[in-house]
Parts: structure tokens; sequence; C-alpha cells
């Protein structure tokens, strides 16, 4: 995988490419360190127009795939990679507009990068989507990545269900409001997380008529009572509430 990828660059960082991935699987961070600084090195001296394209072909490679930042990766990723040579890219990008560039920052935030710009700093991950969507509201991979967000809201909200209460209801919902417009707009998004969608959307539900139903007892009591086919509602009889 990682020799069919070096291929695809600008023959002149290809030693130094190499030379990177062969020290990182080496595991000798110091050696390691010192490839990833030669080839920074190497892509910065290049002209304005060049340095560009091979940006461009390492954001595609790194955050167009599922396995981006992940054992499979094809390239390992370090910080200085984004910090120094993606980021101020993807940064000058989204001042232009482009796409899928803007999508590209956006996911490498999630992994400790910041833009080199005080005021995008700031923004959220889905105000960098919600611009991506302004500029291309075909994207598929931006309408899979802020529904993410939003699945994320919900995940964290209801975590510690049924052992204790969900957590910022409103936002739950709005959670669950913004996903089915959404789905709307993204058969993509649609097939990966409407289901989970639909199981939020049920418990919160069910939250709410146990919230106004009963005085006492545990959500979970009243879920096993009432029927709910909850994964972590059991029958059993001795279960101390």
């Amino acid at each position: 995988m990682a020799n069919e990828i070096i291929t695809k660059f600008d023959a002149e960082i290809r030693p130094e490419l190499q030379r990177y991935i062969d020290a990182h699987e080496q595991g000798i961070p110091k050696l390691r360190n010192q490839a990833l600084d030669s080839l920074i090195e190497c892509v910065q001296s290049l002209s304005p127009e060049r340095k560009s394209a091979i940006q461009e072909q390492f954001c595609r490679i790194l955050f167009d795939q599922e396995t981006g930042f992940s054992a499979d990766t094809p390239i390992p990723i370090q910080f200085p990679l984004l910090r120094d040579l993606l980021v101020p890219y993807l940064t000058e990008a989204w001042h232009q507009g482009r796409m899928p560039q803007v999508r590209w920052l956006a996911r490498s935030l999630s992994f400790g990068a910041q833009p080199t710009d005080e005021q995008l700093a700031r923004l959220s991950r889905e105000e960098f989507l919600n611009r991506a969507l302004e500029l291309d509201p075909s994207d598929e991979q931006s309408w899979v990545m802020l529904a993410a967000e939003h699945i994320e809201v919900l995940d964290w909200a209801t975590h510690h269900v049924p052992d204790a209460m969900i957590m910022n209801e409103a936002p739950c919902q709005a959670a669950v409001d913004a996903l089915h417009k959404i789905f709307e707009n993204s058969s993509a998004a649609q097939a990966r997380y409407l289901q989970r969608c639909g199981y939020y959307e049920r418990l919160l539900e069910d939250w709410a008529a146990y919230e106004k139903e009963v005085e006492t007892g545990s959500f979970l009591q009243w879920c096993r009572v009432n029927n709910k086919n909850y994964d972590w509602v059991t029958d059993d009889a001795d279960v101390q509430e």
C-alpha cells in the first residue's frame, strides 16, 4: 500500500517520503522525527504550484479515506505534518472557499490540528462542515461527518442510561431534529445513521414518558414494566435498582 501511494507523489519528494515511512516502521522516534523534518523541508522548498499540488495529494489520501488516522493509514501521521504542511494550506483554502479542502480542514480538527487563523480556531467542526455544505451541498462526506457530530451529542448525553439520567434533553432533541434534516439531503448519512437516530429518538420519548408518569423508581424498572426492548433491559427479578 505504501509503495503504491508513494508513486503518486512528485519524484522529488519520493525518497524523503519513503525514508519517513521506513523510519516510522522501525519505531525509533529520533530517526522518525528527523525523517519527517526532512520531508517537510523538501516540500516547503518546492515552487508554490508544486507545493500546493503535493499538499492536496497528502490531504486527499489522509482525509478522504475511511482509514485516515488509523493503523491502516498509508502515510503515518504526526502533529508537525499537520501543523507545518497541511493546515496552513487548508486554512488558505478556507478563505478561498475551496472544496473539498474546507471539509478536509474539518476532519483535521478531530486530531488536534488548529487553523493558522485565530478566528477560524474558535469555530467548531459543525461550523466548518456547515460551511463546506454551503460551498457544495452535494458533498456526501460532509453530510456524513455532520451527522456524526449530532450522533456524538446523543452518545454523550445518554451514555449513563439506564443507571443515571439523560443529560441535556433539549440539545438531544435538537440533534435528532438535525439528523432528520440531514437524512433528507443525504442518502449516505441516512444509510449509516438512521437506525441509531431511531434508537435515540425512542429513548428520548420513553424518558419523557417515564419522567411524566413516575415519581419514584428507576428508568430501568419503568422500561421493564412497559416492555421496552432495549438491550440493557433484563427480565431478572433480582436485579437491584
